[in-house]
């Protein structure tokens, strides 16, 4: 039997090139350590330039998730291509993907498609509608990890939380996101997820009860939002409990990076107006979209106000920075996630409201904070 050489050559070229693009791409590692925390570019975002850090790191971290793991993911819009892309090709190579998203009229737009991508591709898809209110929405910005291939081996219980949407324009706005492997912030998130699936089968997403988690050290808490218990808005706002932690107001420094506030929430404005006339700092960097009556209650807390918007940077980040003396002891607090200062955000939409007790990640957050502040507006 006669071949011919040249197309037994190509065949053999063609096959063996296809082979390793396929592996590398199942068998994927972390390109970096963890704990990570990254930022939008803002000098790009202010440019009006697009920043992929955070898809970037998005779709590394579901490419490192081997064969016979998990992934559950919650997210309010989902319309990138390549992360969409990514997923599927995680289930085709033995990844159980679980995904819940938003199915209301603001996320119409971005995932009125997905039910045709994913149907029957995934373990589990969902597009649920919050039924506690009208304009209730499921919020969520995370996805969990029973395993990742990590850069210097497997690493389980791996957790991302961010303040982006994985959406078309979501790379044009500031952004934060950290990854982290935790167990028991693990186990919280993953819980919240399948009471989410359960409630939301059933079309009872209104008998959601508020709960949270907290790491052994108590370096790490997760509060699962919306805050309410047995069909009703339930306790304190969870930002005055941690204001409420600041025993000398003049030694407290709070720098605070959140898009969206409304004046429902004047119990937090109450709180920042009392400490700052007991002598703490405070920064405030906000989204110049933000009502009027808002704009003129936030630049009563202090001088060191800056809008941002139109013109400037567009802000999606959700972040407190909190410096205070307990005990003699300086403490620094970061709060994160996807919760906006309104009043929806608290009582009636799917949040999580992350809070790390590390001067590290402090330190990591205050250069994106004066960065932004920085900024030549």
């Amino acid at each position: 039997m006669k071949f011919n050489t040249y197309k037994v050559f190509l065949f053999a070229f063609l096959f063996c090139i296809s082979i390793p693009m396929y592996g590398q791409k199942a068998n994927h590692s972390l390109d970096f350590s963890l704990p990570l925390i990254t930022f939008t570019d803002p000098q790009k975002i202010h440019e009006e330039e697009n920043d992929k850090t955070v898809f970037k790191h998005i779709e590394k971290l579901i490419n490192a998730v081997p064969e016979g793991a998990s992934i559950h993911l919650s997210v309010f819009k989902l319309s990138s291509k390549r992360i969409k892309e990514a997923l599927l090709e995680a289930q085709k190579r033995g990844v159980k993907v679980h995904i819940i998203v938003d199915y209301g009229e603001t996320s119409h737009e971005d995932n009125k498609d997905l039910y045709e991508y994913f149907n029957r591709k995934l373990t589990r898809f969902y597009q649920f509608d919050n039924n506690i209110s009208g304009k209730a929405i499921i919020h969520n910005k995370f996805i969990i990890c029973s395993m990742v291939n990590g850069k210097n081996g497997p690493v389980s219980n791996v957790v991302l939380q961010t303040s982006s949407n994985f959406a078309k324009v979501s790379d044009e706005r500031l952004q934060d996101l950290i990854i982290f492997e935790d167990a028991a912030i693990y186990e919280g998130y993953l819980t919240y997820w399948k009471i989410m699936e359960k409630l939301g089968k059933a079309n009872k997403l209104n008998e959601f009860n508020y709960f949270t988690v907290h790491n052994p050290a108590k370096t790490i808490y997760a509060g699962f939002f919306p805050k309410r218990k047995n069909g009703k808005k339930y306790g304190k706002d969870h930002v005055i409990n941690m204001l409420d932690l600041i025993e000398n107001p003049s030694e407290a420094d709070i720098k605070i990076a959140v898009s969206k506030w409304d004046e429902k929430r004047d119990d937090v404005i109450d709180k920042l107006n009392e400490l700052s006339d007991q002598g703490a700092k405070i920064d405030i960097i906000t989204s110049k979209e933000n009502d009027d009556e808002t704009k003129e209650l936030i630049k009563g807390i202090s001088d060191n106000i800056e809008l941002l918007g139109k013109k400037t940077a567009k802000m999606h980040t959700r972040y407190f920075l909190i410096k205070f003396r307990e005990k003699g002891e300086m403490k620094y607090y970061v709060l994160t996630g996807s919760q906006n200062l309104t009043k929806r955000s608290l009582r009636k939409n799917f949040e999580v409201m992350l809070v790390i007790n590390s001067e590290e990640a402090y330190q990591k957050y205050l250069e994106n904070f004066e960065a932004i502040k920085n900024l030549k507006l």
